[in-house]
């Protein structure tokens, strides 16, 4: 994915947000909670691999 391809679908996330009657706060707590998992894998994965070897 390139970034332009990525600051489109941001671009069309915060724009559709409102469109359908759903807060941009909502939309941002979604965010950052969508980021904290993404975190949280990433972090389970190196301390899983860092375990075996």
């Amino acid at each position: 994915m390139t970034s332009a391809q990525l600051l489109h679908i941001v671009a069309v996330w915060w724009w559709v947000l409102p469109a359908v009657g759903i807060p941009v706060w909502v939309g941002g707590l979604l965010a950052a909670l969508l980021i904290g998992a993404g975190v949280w894998v990433l972090r389970w994965g190196w301390l899983q691999a860092r375990a075996k070897g």
